[in-house]
């Protein structure tokens, strides 16, 4: 529910998690583009899109307890 609630205060956005990325040069330390973000706030993926050009977005899981296979499914 926290990131509901960063969302709903506009402190989880798809403009200030690009705006991170670029400023803390996190691009330039990891070699995939591709970023998941939690299923609650599966609606910042299209600015996410837009903000980062050339990223891969992907909606994952909406709880913490089916993160482990959500990641399995990803890398089969």
């Amino acid at each position: 529910m926290s990131v509901l609630t960063a969302w709903a205060a506009g402190k989880f956005s798809g403009e200030k998690i690009a705006t991170f990325i670029k400023e803390s040069g996190l691009a330039d330390k990891i070699k995939s583009r591709k970023l998941v973000i939690p299923g609650y706030v599966a609606q910042i993926s299209g600015e996410l899109e837009e903000n980062l050009p050339g990223w891969e977005i992907s909606v994952g899981p909406q709880e913490a307890s089916d993160l482990g296979s959500y990641m399995k499914m990803l890398v089969a």
